[in-house]
């Protein structure tokens, strides 16, 4: 079989969701001595994907990192088409705890997206969003405010206020408001995140995380009768989802008791 039929044999098994036989031919391809960059251009962007939703983020890191210096190698550093891998790259090394080593890896991603997409594109949205969390994490609240609020400004502009891009910022901002210490702004932020995504995820892992989050700031506030309330739909989300053991479900049952237990 000729290289350029293994690449399509792996977008038609990443379509049937068969990942462990398409990473079998994405390796086939990179292990190919006289595949061409394009080709392996191609398998990485499918294999990083299938070895991050694996767990297997160090090997998902090496390939991104190939996947990086291959695109720049065929259409030059700052290349438009270099951004998207940038940006997995960046969520990579967030998932690894490396914030700090994230942040140039972001900035890069914008200042690309920032100079070849028009301002008002989501691609930026993107970007700002991704360098914001690296901040957050590293208690920089301030810094990752403003790029969020950026990044939300963006987002409503281009689809409105009801739409998942606003949703996620304003569950980050809400985060950010109670590390801050304003509780009150943030959990009214939080409620209308899990609120946009009831109304367009429904029963989804987003929806029970911003529920999550909602009830977590609701309880941090003494309100334990309405956090029991959010928790209690937080709860019956994961159970749909049969996500029950997950550990962001079973630190929803945690502070379920416990907000039942203070509100008796």
């Amino acid at each position: 079989m000729d290289v350029r039929e293994l690449v399509a044999k792996v977008g038609r098994l990443m379509d049937q969701r068969r990942f462990g036989e398409a990473e079998a031919v994405c390796r086939e391809v990179l292990a190919n001595g006289d595949a061409p960059d394009g080709a392996r251009i191609l398998v990485l962007e499918p294999l990083v994907r299938i070895l991050r939703q694996d767990g297997r983020l160090a090997e998902a890191e090496g390939a991104c990192r190939e996947e990086v210096a291959l695109l720049e190698k065929m259409f030059g550093k700052g290349h438009a088409h270099v951004a998207p891998a940038l940006h997995n790259l960046s969520l990579l090394l967030g998932m690894l705890g490396r914030h700090e080593e994230a942040i140039p890896v972001s900035d890069e991603e914008l200042a690309i997206v920032t100079a070849s997409q028009p301002a008002e594109s989501t691609a930026i949205a993107d970007a700002l969003v991704a360098l914001a969390e690296h901040h957050y994490e590293l208690s920089r609240f301030e810094v990752a405010e403003l790029l969020v609020q950026r990044a939300l400004d963006l987002y409503e502009k281009a689809d409105g206020r009801q739409s998942l891009g606003v949703s996620t910022c304003l569950n980050n901002l809400g985060r950010i408001y109670e590390n801050m210490g304003d509780c009150e702004k943030g959990v009214k932020l939080l409620k209308e995140s899990a609120q946009i995504r009831q109304d367009l995820l429904g029963v989804h892992p987003d929806t029970a995380f911003s529920l999550l989050n909602y009830g977590t700031g609701l309880a941090a506030l003494g309100r334990f009768g309405e956090a029991s309330e959010a928790l209690a739909r937080c709860q019956a989300v994961y159970r749909e989802l049969g996500m029950e053991e997950s550990p962001y479900a079973k630190a929803c049952a945690e502070n379920l008791a416990h907000c039942r237990k203070e509100g008796a």
